[in-house]
């Protein structure tokens, strides 16, 4: 790792895909528009890693190693200026980690709800009470 070119990138950047990765096995888009926001880059990947994914000035910003299920970003997946990036996490969740998708976010909601209320039936809470 050293300081990235130019002192880093930051904001959209394009980004540039190899084919065959394991990450980026659900699109077949080789070029998309990711958010950056890293001042350093790599320049030598521990053995077994590959190089998956450049920036447009050909920092490496996605790596994997798939024998050992290892996978790497230096860009933000998770932020809706990245093109594919929840497509991309949900591939990695679901696809890759074999995470099961067995919630909802209203049952997310519910439990929250409920946590809160325990906490105000028990005099913690400095605030008015939740009405569902």
């Amino acid at each position: 790792v050293k300081e990235g070119k130019g002192g880093g990138e930051y904001g959209s950047m394009p980004l540039h895909i190899e084919e065959g990765s394991e990450l980026f096995g659900h699109t077949t888009v080789n070029n998309q528009i990711v958010w950056m926001s890293h001042g350093d880059e790599c320049v030598r990947l521990p053995e077994g890693f590959d190089v998956i994914g450049k920036s447009g000035s050909g920092c490496i910003v996605a790596i994997e190693n798939v024998a050992r299920k290892m996978y790497g970003l230096q860009y933000h997946p998770e932020v809706m200026h990245s093109e594919q990036g929840i497509e991309t996490l949900k591939h990695f969740l679901l696809g890759i980690a074999g995470v099961k998708a067995t919630w909802s976010m209203a049952e997310v909601l519910d439990q929250l709800m409920e946590a809160v209320r325990v906490q105000q039936r028990s005099d913690q809470l400095a605030c008015p009470p939740i009405n569902s």
